[in-house]
Formats: C-alpha cells, structure tokens, sequence
C-alpha cells in the first residue's frame, strides 16, 4: 500500500503540468473535473482508479463516485487502505491546479493535506520550487 506522502507527492508531480489535469467540458455544463476524460486524462483519483473503474465513469464528474463512500475495490491494490476524506482533500488539490487557482489558494490545500492529515510536513510548493 502507498502511503499518503507518496501518493501526496505523486500527484503533486503528475499535475506540475497543469494540462495533465482532467478538466474537460461535459454536455450541458462547463468545463469540469472529470474522472477520466475521453481523450485518456484522470483526475487526481481517477489515476488511482482499476481500468474497470476509470471505464465505468468515463467523463463522469468526480462528486458522482461519492469519495466519502469510496469502494475500495474501485482503487488499485497500492492505493487502497486510505479514507474518502483523503481521497476528497487530494482531489481538491488537484481541482485548484485544474482550475487554474492562483498560487496561495493552490499552497492551501496542499497545507491542508498535511495539517488535516496529520503528516510529518514537507517542504511547501514554493519552497521546493526554490531548492530546485
């Protein structure tokens, strides 16, 4: 099983290119966070997801697989064992990346990761970006 910083830091790295996110239109709304787009892109935990699950909600918006309800069958084995509430605060991060929220908003929930999870704190976004 992955732990939490892992899976943390893994999306933190698959969404550094804010065009890897799975924000898309859908009929009869605006462009929204999907789970996987048609085109092959996931959501934060739609990446996390079987195939089976990714399929079956195909360009489904992420509130429809109900995170606080989150069937872990729905997940791939290393990503199981972790709360919907997680899986809830990790695709908020990645829905402020998605949206293009400006820096302090996108930093926010990545404290909000640690702090409501109770991690051992890590370097924040932009204290890694100047290390780098």
């Amino acid at each position: 099983m992955k732990s939490k910083i892992d899976i943390i830091l893994e999306t933190q790295s698959a969404y550094a290119d804010p065009h890897n996110t799975a924000f898309a239109p859908i009929q009869g709304m605006e462009q929204r966070c999907v789970i996987t787009t048609i085109d092959g892109r996931h959501c934060a935990v739609g990446r996390c997801m079987t195939e089976q699950s990714q399929q079956k909600y195909l360009n489904s918006v992420g509130p429809s697989i109900g995170f606080g309800d989150m069937d872990e069958p729905m997940l791939k084995p290393e990503y199981r064992g972790h709360s919907g509430e997680f899986w809830l605060a990790i695709q908020r991060f990645h829905d402020a990346i998605a949206k293009g929220s400006p820096v302090e908003v996108i930093e926010q929930y990545w404290d909000d990761l640690f702090d409501y999870h109770d991690l051992e704190t890590i370097p924040s976004l932009s204290e890694q970006a100047d290390l780098q």
